[in-house]
């Protein structure tokens, strides 16, 4: 599989653009859980330390429900930029998908059990 520079740039941009924000907000999230560990001795600083980790639930709950709303979008719009199709292709290149062939939970359609070939011959008898 030749990688060409314009998809390793679109493969990086969207670690970036996806991840930055994920990682974001973790940090802030176990940051401000570390904070109201370490504040458990003065009243004032835990009332703070918890609104601030309710905050961050709120926070990763949006950042996550983005991405995924993006994720369905893309999907949605543009297909699956790619990872079906590769999994799809024949690399032999004979026209075929490898979805053609038949697999254990999808056994090979006998001809004869399809309604509209019931009347041909070599169904018959």
């Amino acid at each position: 599989m030749d990688l060409t520079l314009t998809q390793i740039i679109n493969n990086m941009t969207s670690v970036v653009v996806v991840g930055t924000p994920i990682a974001l907000v973790l940090f802030v999230f176990f940051w401000n859980l570390a904070m109201l560990t370490f504040d458990s001795a003065n009243p004032e600083k835990m009332k703070q330390a918890r609104a601030r980790v309710f905050w961050s639930v709120v926070g990763m709950f949006v950042v996550f429900s983005l991405a995924g709303i993006l994720t369905i979008l893309q999907m949605t719009f543009f297909g699956s930029a790619g990872t079906n199709q590769q999994l799809q292709e024949n690399p032999a290149g004979t026209g075929r998908s490898i979805l053609d062939e038949p697999t254990p939970s999808r056994p090979a359609q006998d001809p004869c059990l399809d309604v509209d070939n019931m009347n041909t011959t070599e169904c018959q008898g």
